[in-house]
């Protein structure tokens, strides 16, 4: 329809202008071809895979498929948040499995913020070929490379927080 040529459009061009999609695949076992935004060429499709033994994580059945997906996840029984509880939940869906990949492309972003879209990709499919996690059972013509973090963010945490006291002395000083 007129509206998904839209939106399939706008993020087509604003990835053309250097901004990163990641986007979830779907859940209803279907060609990504037919599902609009996951089918924008330039965009990171991800779908879903699960732990199935200790040495075997196999597509997830419900996951959408097909050659517009970029990378895979993991995206069953994912421990999570209740906005309505304290108790965590868990959680299936390429929707859980999407944060996962935009967490790799943020930690590469940050470290090479010139990066365009296409190097993210490039740099997420090479760390996934190092990684030597194998996923089974996705269907015919879907990738079955899955997001390696490890090389993506690399060896450097970051900065760290200074050392200050926190205790009751009203912050000051540094703790010894």
């Amino acid at each position: 329809t007129t509206a998904y040529n839209a939106l399939d459009h706008a993020i087509a061009t604003s990835i053309s202008h250097g901004v990163v999609y990641v986007i979830a695949a779907g859940n209803d076992a279907v060609d990504v071809q037919t599902v609009t935004p996951a089918h924008v060429k330039e965009a990171i499709t991800v779908a879903s895979f699960y732990d199935h033994s200790a040495n075997t994580n196999m597509f997830s059945e419900w996951s959408n498929f097909g050659a517009d997906v970029d990378i895979l996840a993991p995206g069953n029984n994912i421990k999570s948040l209740d906005s309505e509880s304290t108790a965590p939940l868990r959680m299936s869906g390429t929707s859980v499995a999407a944060p996962i990949v935009t967490g790799a492309a943020a930690l590469f972003l940050s470290r090479n913020p010139s990066a365009t879209p296409q190097h993210v990709l490039d740099k997420l499919l090479s760390d996934a070929s190092a990684s030597e996690l194998t996923v089974t059972g996705a269907p015919a013509g879907t990738v079955s490379a899955s997001v390696w973090v490890g090389e993506t963010a690399g060896t450097d945490s970051g900065p760290s927080a200074p050392d200050t006291d926190s205790g009751s002395g009203g912050g000051k000083g540094k703790k010894k």
